[in-house]
């Protein structure tokens, strides 16, 4: 299989899973900054939002819980797309990070990121 057929395949698993870019490039981790490229232009995408994605709410007592590979530290910034925290990951290597926690509003529907996905084959 060519690199690009798995940075495909590995898209097409983040797009239809709850599974971060980092998650699924585990055990390749020379594609993940193509498939984390790839990605963000994927939810990018401009679309129209007329579908109400499901997207799970963090308030604010939510400071030490766990999403993925980050622990969220603080709320050091709010805007019109979401909140920004401080967050430790603690895998696949240990460091600080901002971490973008995007509102409901502004998340593409499925159906634009399958658009854009399919864009980009």
């Amino acid at each position: 299989m060519s690199n690009e057929q798995r940075v495909l395949q590995l898209l097409d698993e983040i797009l239809h899973s709850e599974r971060s870019p980092e998650e699924v490039c585990a055990q390749c981790p020379d594609l993940l900054e193509e498939v984390r490229k790839r990605w963000l232009a994927i939810l990018a995408a401009p679309g129209p939002t007329r579908e109400t994605p499901k997207v799970r709410t963090l308030p604010h007592e939510s400071l030490g819980a766990h999403i993925g590979p980050y622990k969220l530290l603080q709320q050091i910034g709010e805007g019109g797309f979401g909140i920004v925290y401080m967050a430790e990951q603690d895998r696949p290597v240990h460091r600080r990070v901002g971490l973008k926690i995007i509102v409901q509003a502004q998340v593409a529907p499925c159906a634009v990121r399958d658009s854009a996905y399919s864009s980009l084959r």
